[in-house]
């Protein structure tokens, strides 16, 4: 549903476009303000139903709840007309400005219908509005990206499941990463009531807005995508079928009850966007990456692993490529741009919590293997990647038919002289020890080849 407000003879006529039935509703009470100029149009509407019986008795009828902005600046369902309704009101008014709005009613409804048949009608008609307002042209085109930038926005909000009040909350959120103010601070701030926000914004305020509304959407659309490539491989084919087994839970390797919640201080740094001491190159900077306290990190047991970190401004998801040799246990160190979405950046040092997520990617991909440079028969290090939880221990299978665990180094590779030329049957194993096998995993000489497997941890 679309609304606007539309001008019949300087007086505002409140109206909304429904979809379904490609249709203008008007408000009644508008209306009836508009040609009589009353100023209690509740009351003229009460005595106008007393005198005519008809209108009376069909009023449900003709009338229907419409959402539209209401006198306190909230949507609110209020009584709508769609033009047939609004000429048989008329019929009770006697107003010498009938005919006139009969035309205005006629005039409205074409336009909009123009306006389906050809899109470019509306956008036109938009800019003659700003025009008239006194807006400048580099102004008013700016205006014009912005909103196909909210639109995009938008639509990929709807397709994720935002509903409600959450849109206001999003909102909210992304004015405050730029500005440093909410939706409403930010039009107290400019003394402005129910004035809309973005018609009152600068050609540089509406560019901060659209870099950030457009950041938004690429990174929603991109977080999944982004993460299978990383694990993948840029050429890597997402297997259609691969095996989630179901092996015996190893009580040994579990570090921690699934959902168990972390807590320490959050930093921020300005390094570059790397694999960090993880050694998970490359990294694409379409999702958040973040450093651990020596603690956690424990050795890179949580390398690569997927988190959701908390602050006072909301909640993020991160990958694990570094370490924080520093940090107090629970601490954490983000990326510079990624700080701001959970704390004010002036505070430099935060509360968090986080707590170790499934990784999206390994939703709809197996575990995946990366081998480090110089890898042969005589020495080979391999590393484990796309795992949907942080990985503990990996074995292979040796010549006797005995799994032989490989150690594993403080940078995110597993290393042995004794596996040979492969091709490879793993045993690999999670903090929650779930246990997983993979079989026929080849040796690659080519350390920036990804290798896919046929397996991936259960939830």
């Amino acid at each position: 549903m679309k609304n606007e407000i539309k001008l019949f003879q300087d007086k505002k006529i409140r109206s909304a476009w429904v979809e379904e039935s490609e249709e203008w509703f008007f408000s009644v009470e508008d209306v009836v303000e508009a040609l009589t100029d009353s100023a209690d149009p509740k009351q003229y509407i009460k005595k106008m139903r007393s005198r005519d019986d008809m209108l009376s008795s069909n009023w449900g009828t003709i009338c229907t709840q419409v959402r539209m902005t209401a006198s306190d600046g909230k949507q609110r369902k209020i009584s709508g007309a769609d033009t047939k309704g609004i000429f048989r009101i008329i019929q009770s008014i006697p107003s010498p400005k009938a005919e006139p709005f009969k035309m205005w009613l006629a005039e409205v409804g074409k336009k909009r219908l123009d306006e389906i048949a050809d899109p470019e009608l509306a956008v036109e008609r938009m800019k003659e509005t700003y025009r008239r307002k006194g807006y400048s042209e580099k102004w008013i085109n700016q205006r014009m990206k912005s909103i196909d930038v909210r639109n995009e926005l938008t639509e990929e909000w709807d397709r994720v499941g935002v509903q409600g009040n959450e849109y206001a909350i999003l909102t909210d959120e992304i004015t405050r990463a730029w500005s440093g103010m909410t939706t409403r601070q930010y039009k107290n701030d400019k003394g402005l009531t129910k004035e809309g926000l973005r018609d009152n914004m600068t050609n540089m305020e509406l560019i901060l807005n659209m870099l950030a509304e457009a950041s938004t959407t690429e990174i929603s659309r991109a977080e999944l995508n982004a993460l299978q490539k990383f694990v993948l491989g840029v050429n890597g084919k997402v297997p259609t079928e691969f095996e989630i087994p179901d092996y015996p839970i190893d009580e040994s390797c579990i570090l921690e009850p699934k959902g168990t919640v972390h807590t320490g201080e959050g930093t921020f740094y300005g390094g570059g966007y790397t694999g960090g001491h993880a050694m998970l190159d490359p990294v694409s900077r379409d999702y958040w990456i973040v450093a651990m306290n020596h603690y956690d990190y424990n050795e890179a047991q949580l390398a690569g692993a997927y988190i959701e970190v908390t602050g006072e401004l909301g909640t993020i998801k991160m990958l694990v490529t570094d370490e924080l040799p520093e940090g107090k246990k629970g601490d954490l160190d983000l990326y510079t741009d990624a700080f701001p979405l959970i704390a004010p950046v002036e505070k430099g040092r935060v509360p968090v919590s986080w707590k170790i997520i499934p990784l999206d990617s390994a939703e709809n991909a197996p575990i995946s293997f990366k081998y480090k440079e110089g890898s042969t028969e005589f020495w080979c290090g391999v590393q484990v990647r796309n795992h949907r939880y942080p990985i503990t221990k990996l074995e292979y299978l040796d010549e006797n038919g005995e799994f032989v665990e490989i150690p594993r180094r403080p940078y995110n590779y597993f290393e042995s002289r004794d596996m040979g030329k492969g091709p490879f049957t793993f045993r690999i194993t999670d903090i929650y020890g779930q246990v997983v096998v993979d079989e026929d995993i080849p040796l690659s000489y080519d350390d920036t080849v990804i290798i896919q497997g046929h397996v991936q941890f259960p939830e």
